[in-house]
């Protein structure tokens, strides 16, 4: 399966969790603008697939579910790292605690938006055949 951007840059800010945090700084960076092209994309899509009358009511619940989304995994992902549990390392460059939590949360979003994003093709792809 082919990594997309988003992958690549979970997979990246695992691997550089040791490293000097202009890396991960760096790495984030081009994420978070990668991601910014992401969502105005999926909003033209929105716009694009949804009746005239309901483009205004589709981009308002398009706009909602993004804030809270982000809401709630903030406060998940907080919650995660407070626990304190011990991980098994999975990268050989992790030697802290608190690097291998921070390792093992990005893994797990590495492993998410492997499924995700071809769930999403998929049915973007059937949508179209129709």
């Amino acid at each position: 399966m082919r990594l997309t951007k988003t992958t690549r840059r979970y997979v990246l800010i695992t691997v550089f969790m040791e490293f000097d945090p202009i890396w991960i700084m760096a790495v984030l960076i081009l994420g978070n603008v990668g991601a910014t092209f992401i969502r105005v994309a999926l909003s033209n899509s929105i716009s694009k697939t949804l009746p005239k009358d309901s483009v205004g009511i589709g981009m308002g619940f398009f706009s909602m579910f993004n804030f809270i989304a982000g809401a709630a995994a903030t406060g998940m992902i907080g919650a995660f790292l407070e626990k304190g549990l011990s991980f098994t390392v999975f990268q050989p460059f992790i030697y802290s605690g608190l690097s291998a939590r921070y390792s093992s949360l990005f893994l797990v979003f590495t492993f998410i938006s492997m499924i995700i994003i071809p769930g999403f093709a998929y049915i973007s792809k059937s949508n179209r055949s129709r």
